[in-house]
C-alpha cells in the first residue's frame, strides 16, 4: 500500500497549522491555509526572519519578499518624507535604514511604520495594512527585548534606531485607531511615554560608552520643517495658547483654597511651569513640537501616580499636553490624538467642582476651536 509522503516539519508554522499537523507556507500576515478558512493567523516568537537566507527560502515565501519590496519602496520614496526635512535628511534616508541591512529586527521595524504609512493611505485596507504592521512591530519588539539584555558597542545603535520606529509605530497607531481603541487613549499615550525612555535609555548608554551618535535626542523623534511636505501642513504655533492656558492652570494651583492638597498641588504645579517653559515664545513651532514630544519623560513618579490614579489637576495639566498635540493634527501619525486624549481627560459628562469650572470650560473650549463637534 502507497504510504502519504510525510513533509518537512516547520518549527516556524502558525499556532493552527501546528494544531492540525499541516504543513505551513508562513505567508504573513495569514498564511494561505489560515487566509482561506478566515482563522486568526497567529506567529509564535520562533517566526522565520525577515530576511531569510537564499537557502532557506522557498516558492512559498515569494510573496513576502515582494511585500517587503513594496513596502521598502514606499518608505524610501514616501514614508520617510513625512519624518525627515533638508537639515535632517541623511539620518532618515541612510544612516537608519543602513541599520537595517544587517539587522533583521530593525528591518521589522522599518517595515511596521511604513505598514501603517499605508494604512493610513488606504482606508479601504486598513485593516489588513494593521496587521501586516503589527506583524513586524511583534518581531521587531521580541528582538528589541532579547538585545536589550545583551547590550554592546554594536547593538547600541541598531537597538536605538529600532525603538525609534517603534515609538513612532506606537503614535501613529493610536492615530489610525481613533475611536476604536480598545484601552483608554491615555493608558496608550503613556506606553509610548515607556517606549521614548526606552530611546532615551540607548541614547545615554551610547554617550556613557563615548558612542557618537551623531544627533541630538530630539532630533530622532520630531521633523524640523513638516512644511517641506505637501501632505503635511505646517502646524499652529502652539506655545501662546498652551502657555496662556497653562497659566491659567498654575494660578488655580497656588490659590486653591482647599486644604489638605497642598503637596499634590505643588507636584502638578511643577509639571505645569515645565510645560509653559517647553513652550517658550523664543522657540519656533519646531523646537516647540520637539519639546512637547518629550515632555512626558521630564514627569516625576509622584506626578505620574496621581494622573494614573486619576486625579483631577493632574489631568488638567496633562490636558494641556494633550492641547499642544492637537495643533499638530496635521502629521498622518499623531492625527486626532490630542483631540481624543483631550475629550477622555475633560469629559463634558464629568461634574467639575465651581473652583474647576471656568478653567476647564476654556480648555474644552480650545479643543473645539476649529470644528463644530463636542467632546
Amino acid at each position: 500500500m502507497l504510504r502519504r509522503r510525510a513533509h518537512k516539519k516547520s518549527r516556524r508554522g502558525c499556532s493552527e497549522c501546528k494544531k492540525r499537523h499541516i504543513k505551513c507556507d508562513e505567508s504573513v500576515p495569514q498564511c494561505g491555509f489560515c487566509l482561506g478558512r478566515k482563522l486568526d493567523c497567529m506567529y509564535g516568537d520562533s517566526v522565520a526572519p525577515a530576511t531569510p537566507s537564499p537557502k532557506a527560502q522557498s516558492p512559498d515565501s515569494s510573496s513576502n519578499r515582494l511585500l517587503e519590496a513594496k513596502l521598502l519602496h514606499h518608505y524610501y520614496t514616501n514614508t520617510s518624507n513625512t519624518v525627515s526635512s533638508p537639515s535632517d535628511y541623511h539620518q532618515w534616508h541612510n544612516l537608519f535604514p543602513e541599520a537595517a541591512t544587517s539587522h533583521a529586527y530593525v528591518l521589522d521595524s522599518v517595515l511596521a511604520f511604513t505598514a501603517l504609512h499605508f494604512a493610513y493611505l488606504e482606508p479601504n485596507s486598513r485593516q489588513t495594512w494593521l496587521e501586516i504592521g503589527s506583524h513586524y512591530n511583534n518581531r521587531a519588539c521580541s528582538e528589541l527585548r532579547r538585545v536589550v539584555g545583551q547590550v554592546s558597542a554594536s547593538t547600541l545603535r541598531p537597538a536605538l534606531v529600532c525603538s525609534i520606529y517603534i515609538a513612532l509605530f506606537a503614535n501613529a497607531r493610536i492615530a489610525l485607531l481613533g475611536d476604536k481603541i480598545q484601552s483608554s487613549h491615555l493608558a496608550d499615550i503613556l506606553q509610548t511615554r515607556t517606549l521614548l525612555k526606552g530611546c532615551l535609555f540607548f541614547h545615554q548608554t551610547m554617550e556613557n560608552m563615548n558612542i557618537r551618535s551623531g544627533l541630538r535626542m530630539e532630533q530622532y523623534l520630531w521633523r524640523d520643517n513638516p512644511s517641506e511636505n505637501p501632505s503635511s501642513p505646517s502646524p499652529v504655533v502652539p506655545g501662546p495658547t498652551v502657555r496662556r492656558m497653562g497659566t491659567l492652570v498654575l494660578e488655580k494651583f497656588k490659590t486653591e483654597p482647599g486644604q489638605g492638597n497642598q503637596s499634590r498641588f505643588e507636584i502638578c504645579a511643577i509639571a505645569c511651569q515645565g510645560l509653559i517653559d517647553s513652550m517658550d515664545s523664543q522657540y519656533t513651532v519646531e523646537t516647540q513640537g520637539r519639546n512637547l514630544f518629550l515632555w512626558p519623560l521630564s514627569l516625576d513618579d509622584s506626578f505620574m501616580e496621581l494622573l494614573q490614579t486619576n486625579e483631577f489637576p493632574a489631568r488638567l495639566v496633562f490636558s494641556l499636553y494633550a492641547l499642544g498635540i492637537h495643533f499638530f493634527k496635521g502629521f498622518w501619525y499623531i492625527g486626532e490624538a490630542g483631540y481624543r486624549l483631550g475629550r477622555e481627560l475633560l469629559p463634558l459628562s464629568e461634574p467639575v467642582s465651581e473652583y474647576w469650572v471656568d478653567v476647564t470650560t476654556s480648555l474644552r473650549a480650545e479643543f473645539e476651536i476649529d470644528r463644530a463637534v463636542q467632546f
